[in-house]
């Protein structure tokens, strides 16, 4: 699933790099405008795979099933937990460097444009500009994935705490988060101090999506977790992400 949603952000990079050539060619009038627009939709794009949650269809099948527990005040519970806020700050840092693929793109924007787009590819035919555009916004690509590599190392995970949730015979439903059972491509922690139970992706593309299922009853889940998902849950009291 994973792998698909990397294939299908590069596809899509690769459609919209053509198509603002394609516009930047024939319009060249929109020239920054389109630059703005890359800068706003790549980023999503490539970060669609990485924040991108285990949505599938399999969601009414999941939630219509026979319901083992529903924890509606996750959240609350989160907020008890003392370690939780610096693990958000460091999430949260990680983010703050993705940012920075704006300014990188506007500095190669200005160059590309000046030194090499209009020297070399400014002349009546209009393959030359499409190649001078397209050559542009593959370099675009290319910064953004190279800032994105780095900001994953920096961040390392980025954690998921739906704030009320239900697990069914079927799997695990939430706001954002859906998990079929069994969990083969999960590793589990419990952390019975912290009072939750952590999802870890066994095969991460970037960042890993860590999903924690923060409750009152923990060894509740911890059973229902083993019982249906299929999986030994490791405990893990002390741990802290990494």
């Amino acid at each position: 699933m994973q792998r698909m949603s990397t294939i299908k952000s590069l596809v899509l990079s690769q459609v919209f790099a053509i198509v603002f050539s394609l516009v930047a060619t024939f319009a060249p009038q929109y020239f920054w405008l389109l630059v703005i627009a890359f800068m706003l939709i790549i980023p999503f794009t490539m970060g669609y795979s990485m924040i991108k949650t285990r949505i599938t269809g399999r969601y009414q099948e999941i939630v219509s099933a026979r319901k083992l527990l529903e924890e509606k005040d996750a959240l609350e519970i989160a907020m008890r937990d003392p370690k939780l806020q610096g693990e958000l700050a460091k999430q949260f840092k990680g983010m703050f460097y993705s940012f920075a693929s704006l300014p990188a793109i506007i500095v190669i924007s200005v160059l590309y444009n000046n030194y090499v787009r209009q020297p070399y590819f400014s002349g009546e035919d209009p393959i030359l500009r499409f190649v001078g555009a397209l050559i542009m916004y593959e370099l675009f690509i290319i910064t953004g994935r190279v800032i994105q590599y780095f900001t994953s190392r920096k961040s390392g995970y980025a954690l998921m705490i739906p704030n009320q949730y239900i697990v069914t015979i079927k799997g695990i439903v939430g706001k954002g988060v859906t998990v079929p059972f069994p969990l083969n491509e999960y590793e589990v922690e419990v952390n019975y101090r912290r009072r939750f139970i952590q999802l870890i992706p066994k095969k991460p593309k970037g960042v890993k999506s860590i999903i924690r299922l923060y409750t009152r009853d923990v060894f509740r889940l911890q059973n229902i977790v083993e019982n249906y998902g299929g999986i030994q849950v490791n405990k893990k009291d002390d741990a802290t992400l990494t």
